[in-house]
């Protein structure tokens, strides 16, 4: 048992331990309940012409389970079907390791929490000896399609799992890998595709009689770098293009299309310009998301119509304009909206 882990051979192997290698023949280990992993070959101080393959196979939940079970957090709610294959040659030196392979995960249905799943989920990966490329990544979820692909150098791995070296200690592996590795690439490049979202994305989040009122659609594309695997590090862009969106029979269009930025742990908004039967509505601000707890900094300016009300509270009727100028600040849960020189025209019935 390791954390939880039932670890067995499924037949008698070896492995050898000399002091200018690791040799390995003939382990076959079954892993929890259906997991399996071969693994042969040979890795040393020096290159060796026998290169130390592992060939690993499994259900997809169950690995993910096994994996953050291993880094000592709690099991994820992660539930579905679908299996995960890795194939793995690593040549090279114990100082520097060259792996070269593929990860292929395929699955159905996939779930997590109590989020509605991600259905056709496919991913393929191949592994080089400097990085690792995101060729093919799918998904359908809500309605909506999903698609990216990218490269993560395995410099970018390296720097993420890094950690300070004690005062004298010599060189960590990772440190000695990390320096054997070239200086480019250096950035984990990512693109993202959302195609035919609709309203059907917030169904399981709003109630059945709100969600009545709700209607929109469009497309977007996030492109996300990042020289480490860490929120703070992360730079990212994303732009709506061609969204609309239908509130109580209010019908609201992009002026031009819309811009996120992420950087720093801070979501800011570039460009938000929408237009509501002629009337233009701008946001402006953005949001800390590395912050704890994550706060918001919003602006709103420009004419609503008060139909939209109803759209997010029930038993509301409303009817005329509001010009709003009001700001939204605090944290991300619990905001304090403020209205400066707003005015309303109209009436407001609640039954």
């Amino acid at each position: 048992m390791a954390r939880g882990t039932r670890l067995a051979l499924a037949a008698p192997g070896s492995v050898t331990l000399a002091e200018d290698r690791i040799a390995v023949d003939g382990v076959d280990l079954r892993i929890g309940q259906h997991t399996r992993a071969t693994l042969g070959g040979q890795l040393g101080v020096t290159a060796l012409t026998d290169a130390l393959r592992l060939h690993l196979e499994g259900p997809l939940a169950e690995l993910i389970d096994i994996g953050a079970r291993s880094g000592g957090a709690e099991p994820l709610a992660v539930r579905g079907d679908g299996t995960a294959t890795l194939d793995l040659a690593i040549r090279g030196t114990l100082a520097h390791p060259q792996p070269d392979g593929s990860v292929v995960v395929r699955s159905p249905s996939l779930a997590y929490g109590t989020l509605p799943p991600a259905t056709a989920l496919a991913l393929d990966a191949t592994i080089e000896p400097t990085l690792i490329t995101l060729r093919t990544f799918e998904a359908q979820w809500q309605g909506a399609s999903l698609n990216a692909g990218g490269t993560v150098p395995w410099r970018v791995v390296l720097r993420s799992v890094q950690t300070p070296p004690e005062p004298g200690s010599p060189p960590s592996s990772v440190a000695e890998w990390l320096n054997a590795l070239p200086a480019e690439p250096a950035l984990a490049r990512l693109t993202i595709r959302v195609r035919n979202v609709t309203e059907a994305v917030v169904k399981d989040f709003v109630a059945p009689e709100q969600f009545e009122n709700i209607q929109g659609g469009g497309s977007a594309t996030v492109v996300v770098e990042a020289d480490r695997l860490s929120l703070e590090r992360v730079q990212a862009t994303a732009v709506l293009d061609g969204a609309w969106l239908t509130l109580a029979g209010v019908p609201f269009v992009e002026d031009v299309p819309t811009r996120l930025r992420l950087e720093n742990g801070e979501a800011r908004i570039d460009d938000f310009r929408w237009s509501a039967e002629g009337n233009s509505i701008v946001v402006t601000g953005g949001a800390g998301l590395a912050q704890s707890p994550p706060s918001i900094e919003l602006g709103v300016t420009g004419v609503l119509d008060l139909r939209v009300l109803s759209a997010f509270v029930t038993g509301v009727g409303a009817g005329g304009t509001a010009r709003a100028n009001l700001t939204a600040s605090g944290p991300f849960d619990n905001p304090e909206i403020v209205m400066v020189r707003s005015r309303m025209s109209g009436q407001v019935a609640i039954t």
